[in-house]
């Protein structure tokens, strides 16, 4: 089973990937994030140099730097803080680069204040509070997906796809790194850009595109651990096998692209600049870039055997999906 693209979405991994991956190793020992071998063998799993590479194969040293440390950090401090409250404001302020007492805060919380502050040094005040405000979401949710997992325990039913969808594109973490676009090209939406509808309905689907691919490479180990997955739902709500399900799945993932580039139109159509057309293909990069990772980085499965259903899911272009040439 394939996923696809329009051809135009990729491009080929950033040439910094291995420097800054040795970079990220330093900076997680420095931290003492990484300690043992255990961490170690999380940080491999990663593939951390392509983790940032991928997704921001356009990006700069410093904000390369800034992006993989921050995406490499947050999987280890999403196992860390798993199933245990975390204080909003002491987030919110980190990734600000605000907090003003660091002697007895954890790694993770000093390792985001120090994100925080490189984002500082070239974001507006306005960009750093809807910044916090993402993150402010995603902790949010992490109780809720508790609760949807406890529910679905309890009763023996999956969520629905609808309901899961919604949740995963804010759990799955991808609407903080759509906003690291501007940074990473060093250059802030437009105000009309901004406060376009079409703008968020762009960064949402991204972010449910994003949090599929991480379902499909994601079912043997989400199916190990009773834990919801967009597969699990589908096969719920219809009543299929779990290989038939996987095949529902690529192509909702396949739906929200033909969406997202819908919703690019509806964009450009009031706010067309060559700013706004740059962001899109950051967006477009974030969304590609993330599938490659996926489907070779070690912590994730391209082929999964549960039960008697086999499935398997690869990345490839597309013509069929591409945007007219009109619109690029």
């Amino acid at each position: 089973m394939s996923i696809r693209y329009p051809e135009h979405w990729f491009a080929s991994v950033n040439p910094l990937h291995e420097v800054v991956e040795r970079d990220a190793r330093a900076w997680f020992t420095r931290l003492q994030v990484v300690r043992g071998a255990e961490e170690e063998r999380v940080f491999e799993a990663m593939s951390v140099g392509l983790y940032g590479g991928c997704p921001f194969p356009l990006a700069g040293w410093r904000e390369l730097r800034t992006v993989t440390r921050a995406l490499s950090l947050w999987i280890f401090w999403d196992d860390a803080i798993e199933g245990t409250a975390l204080p909003p404001e002491s987030v919110g302020k980190a990734i600000r680069g605000e907090l003003k007492e660091l002697r007895h805060v954890s790694p993770y919380l000093r390792g985001w204040w120090e994100i925080g502050r490189q984002f500082r040094t070239t974001m507006s005040e306005a960009w750093l509070r809807e910044q916090e405000n993402r993150f402010g979401s995603w902790v949010d949710a992490v109780s809720q997906e508790a609760g949807l997992v406890n529910a679905a325990r309890r009763t023996g039913r999956q969520p629905p796809v609808d309901q899961y969808l919604a949740l995963k594109a804010v759990i799955g973490g991808a609407l903080p790194v759509t906003h690291w676009v501007e940074y990473a090209q060093r250059q802030e939406l437009d105000a009309v850009t901004r406060a376009h509808p079409a703008r968020w309905d762009v960064e949402m689907l991204a972010a449910s595109i994003v949090g599929v691919v991480n379902d499909l490479v994601g079912v043997t180990k989400d199916f190990a651990a009773d834990w919801p997955n967009v597969v699990r739902s589908f096969a719920d709500e219809r009543r299929c096998r779990l290989d038939e399900a996987f095949g529902l799945a690529a192509r909702l993932h396949d739906d929200l692209v033909e969406s997202l580039q819908e919703a690019e139109r509806r964009l450009l159509k009031d706010a067309d600049s060559p700013g706004t057309r740059r962001w899109l293909d950051g967006i477009h990069h974030v969304c590609a870039g993330f599938a490659c990772w996926h489907v070779s980085a070690p912590r994730y499965r391209v082929v999964h055997h549960i039960g008697e259903s086999h499935m398997r899911i690869a990345v490839e272009p597309t013509t069929a999906l591409a945007t007219p040439t009109s619109m690029r």
